[in-house]
């Protein structure tokens, strides 16, 4: 069972959430926003979910905390306007779609995060080296960003280095078994991927199409 602890800036202001958590399954422990980082480490926990809707600002602040301490797990910020989730915001105005896609960008990260668990930690390759413990990438000296899918994208790709991998494995792999999504959408993010890491994106050396079936990555 996953564990997820909800820091909260004012008591009970994501009781919505945490139920919505709860009846999926997940064990939610909610304390209070200043809870020590020392603290949320020694429980364990999967995942983060903090409070952004009283203070914004205190959201950011935690998070720098929690990063500064060593913590490197997921964190989601609900914001008033919708979930922030590493820089990538999901809004809705039906409660009912907003759970929704925040129970959906949680599984994900959670899949990410039992992804770089199991897989490699960190991995080199032309100029490129990739931190998956603690979500950094660094192309030719200079930082760059990739979304915790791209990540686990890439991640899939490196533990299966120089295999053919079909559309349908790198989907079940990536975006999960239960989650509909057409094989289009993984050529668009294979596309955006290669934008970011290779050379010269156009005539890829990293990243090769195989016709028919898939992808290889020879990185």
């Amino acid at each position: 069972m996953h564990r997820i602890i909800v820091l909260e800036a004012v008591p009970r202001s994501l009781q919505e959430e945490t139920n919505q958590l709860s009846l999926q399954g997940f064990y939610v422990y909610a304390a209070e926003l200043g809870l020590p980082a020392k603290q949320i480490k020694e429980g364990r926990f999967d995942l983060i979910l903090i409070d952004g809707k009283s203070s914004s600002l205190s959201a950011y602040k935690k998070v720098g905390d929690l990063r500064s301490a060593g913590i490197t797990i997921p964190v989601v910020i609900l914001a008033s306007k919708g979930y922030e989730v590493l820089k990538s915001v999901v809004s809705s105005s039906d409660n009912g779609n907003r759970y929704q896609e925040l129970l959906s960008q949680i599984a994900q990260l959670l899949r990410y995060r039992k992804a770089i668990t199991c897989g490699v930690d960190s991995y080199r390759f032309n100029g490129v080296t990739v931190d998956f413990k603690r979500y950094t990438v660094i192309k030719d000296g200079k930082p760059i960003e990739l979304t915790p899918l791209e990540l686990r994208l890439l991640q899939f790709m490196i533990s299966r280095r120089n295999e053919v991998l079909s559309r349908d494995e790198i989907l079940n792999a990536v975006w999960g078994e239960d989650l509909y999504v057409d094989t289009r959408t993984i050529d668009t993010h294979i596309a955006h991927l290669r934008g970011k890491i290779e050379k010269n994106p156009s005539q890829p050396k990293l990243i090769l199409s195989v016709r028919g079936v898939g992808y290889r990555f020879e990185g």
